[in-house]
């Protein structure tokens, strides 16, 4: 697309451009990232806000880039880092807006920081979890988060979370801190003319001019002064503004640029980032591809950017359909399958068995009778033994019989008849095969 350079500077967007010839931007801040930092004393908690500043760097070296951090501690969402990310192998020396995220980690520019003086902005909307980025009143990266920010500690300059640790080297200027989310319209206007304590929602501004002392002044009226920690000085290295400014003739002194540009981006209506603004294609335009956009789907399609209502919830059982428990409706296994176990699965019968869960047709009541084989009643038949079992008592069983025995139960074949006689051998008639005396 177009673009005009113009005073120096490359402009890539219509608007309506200042020059300033003349300044009273005397002092910034310089930073030595060995002990110096600002704390500002205010938190941002639950609120949309914007955060600007001029900021040059003396050293792109890792550790030495944070502009506005919060106190932390650092743990998930809650710990605001605003500044250049030297160190992040994601993105060496680029730019990033970062709440101590993990997954998915902060958001970061794709273009790498520099140590020229640069206009740097980020904005966050508390209601639609938008965060932005801007160099130089020129929007960056434009993204939602997935989760909010829940920070709720004071803000510090220079330096890195709860521990205080130091880090920037280089020089800040006119650092202001908003409530509200700014349109790019308002940050192009604060980065020719700094803010007045009139702006609504402003909450801090420092534009260092105060030029001494361990105090820095808060001109948005709100009395929310820093304290400057370390060796910080002030410094009259500042970036160039064009504030419209007028002389003492009442005359404007600014130069002023009224630029149209094509505005680039998509202009295939059947695409899914149709721009309907746009007045020259930039080759951007991306197909639509229908699909399940939800991650919290079963069947999350993340080439997909257009939801078709296809979205299938995760259903959690056993997916094995060899398993004794097999859920045809699950679609996510939960490592719940059991495997098929046969045998009687009936209580009531005599080999139920307790581990079974699928019954094989092998059940047999339970029968009851004596078990013992050793015994006289025993019954090949039973399966239970019910207390009946009776011993085997071998006998004379022939009530007229001489030796018959009442209790025996099993004859033996040893029954003797009566034979009657003289039993006693002291006698003449003594019979010695008489087993019954007759007198």
């Amino acid at each position: 697309c177009d673009s005009v350079v113009w005073n120096g500077t490359t402009y890539t967007q219509s608007g309506t451009y200042t020059a300033n010839f003349g300044s009273n931007n005397n002092y910034s801040l310089s930073f030595d990232n060995v002990d110096d930092y600002v704390d500002v004393g205010v938190d941002i908690a639950n609120t949309d806000f914007t955060l600007m500043l001029w900021a040059k760097t003396d050293s792109l070296n890792c550790n030495a880039g944070t502009f506005i951090s919060e106190k932390g501690p650092p743990t998930n969402t809650n710990c605001l880092h605003f500044g250049n990310s030297s160190c992040n192998a994601q993105c060496p020396s680029c730019v990033y807006l970062d709440f101590y995220e993990t997954n998915p980690p902060g958001l970061y520019t794709s273009a790498p920081f520099t140590n020229n003086w640069t206009f740097w902005s980020a904005t966050y909307n508390t209601t639609t979890l938008r965060r932005q980025i801007f160099r130089d009143g020129v929007l960056l990266i434009d993204t939602v988060m997935s989760n909010p920010y829940n920070g709720n500690n004071d803000l510090l300059l220079g330096a890195i979370y709860n521990w205080i640790s130091v880090d920037f080297e280089g020089n800040m200027d006119d650092v202001s801190i908003w409530n509200k989310v700014l349109t790019q319209q308002e940050i192009q206007q604060y980065m020719n003319c700094p803010p007045t304590a009139n702006d609504a929602g402003l909450v801090v501004y420092y534009n260092f001019e105060e030029g001494s002392g361990s105090t820095a002044l808060d001109l948005s009226g709100n009395g929310n002064n820093g304290t400057i920690y370390g060796n910080a000085v002030y410094s009259t290295n500042t970036p160039l503004q064009s504030c419209q400014l007028t002389n003492t003739n009442g005359c404007d002194s600014t130069a002023i640029l009224n630029l149209t540009l094509e505005i680039c981006g998509c202009t295939d209506a059947s695409s899914f980032n149709y721009n309907s603004n746009a007045t020259l294609d930039d080759g951007s335009c991306i197909a639509v591809a229908y699909g399940c956009t939800d991650p919290t789907m079963f069947n999350f399609n993340i080439l997909a950017n257009t939801d078709d209502g296809s979205c299938i919830p995760f259903i959690y059982g056993c997916t094995d359909p060899t398993m004794f428990n097999y859920d045809a409706t699950a679609n996510t296994d939960d490592g719940s399958c059991i495997s098929f176990v046969y045998g009687c699965i009936d209580p009531t019968m005599f080999n139920f068995n307790i581990l079974a869960n699928t019954d094989d047709g092998t059940c047999i009541p339970f029968i009851y009778g004596c078990i013992d084989s050793t015994m006289l009643n025993y019954n090949p038949l039973a399966n239970t033994d019910d207390g009946s079992c009776t011993m085997i008592v071998y006998g004379c069983m022939d009530s007229t019989m001489f030796n018959y025995n009442p209790i025996a139960n099993v004859d033996d074949g040893s029954c003797v008849a009566f034979i009657y006689g003289c039993t006693d051998p002291t006698m003449f008639n003594y019979d010695a095969t008489a087993n019954t005396d007759d007198g």
